[in-house]
């Protein structure tokens, strides 16, 4: 069986939701991310009843990323926060840089509610992967106007003997972290 079908396969058995082998998504393009394979649940009424894991993907390094439906946005959660004209505002941020420390900086005097959530999220992920020992990060996507945010996990070596516990181990931890996710 091909590494690829062996992930879809688990991956739809482990959730109970079907999982397809799809085409590479544009966005995926635009970061520069380049993957050997892509696999997601494509029916959205299956995903939304397992959103701890959403897709899967390989990259060309060998390693298997698991990715979750997103937990939010910064338009919403700052609508939500600060009101429509706050939210409007941020639509001519360019989000591309958010990863990096000043971008951050900036963001959370702008912003403290909404920094502060994303940092509580960051902190569930740090916690699961410690208590999980599987590495769950909080992956920011940003670009003109919007920053999503999404749990992702990352599958070193994946040997054939041992893929399958990896990806149960990976997929528990990420349902763990969403769990707690959407309790804040």
């Amino acid at each position: 069986m091909k590494e690829v079908d062996a992930v879809r396969d688990t991956l739809s058995s482990l959730t109970g939701a079907s999982f397809e082998i799809t085409n590479t998504p544009d966005d995926f393009q635009s970061q520069s991310l380049h993957p050997a394979w892509f696999v997601k649940c494509t029916n959205l009424a299956q995903a939304r009843t397992v959103p701890h894991v959403n897709e899967a993907w390989k990259q060309q390094d060998g390693s298997i990323w698991l990715e979750s439906m997103p937990l939010g946005d910064t338009i919403d959660w700052i609508e939500v926060a600060y009101g429509d004209e706050a939210a409007a505002q941020s639509l001519d941020v360019n989000y591309s840089d958010f990863g990096t420390k000043e971008f951050q900086a900036k963001f959370g005097r702008e912003y403290p509610l909404v920094y502060q959530r994303i940092q509580t999220y960051a902190e569930v992920a740090s916690r699961v992967s410690k208590a999980r020992k599987v590495s769950v990060e909080l992956k920011n996507s940003g670009s003109k106007g919007i920053v999503v945010f999404t749990f992702v996990t990352k599958i070193v070596d994946p040997k054939s003997t041992t893929l399958s516990k990896k990806i149960t181990a990976a997929v528990e931890a990420m349902k763990d972290a969403y769990a707690q996710a959407m309790q804040v």
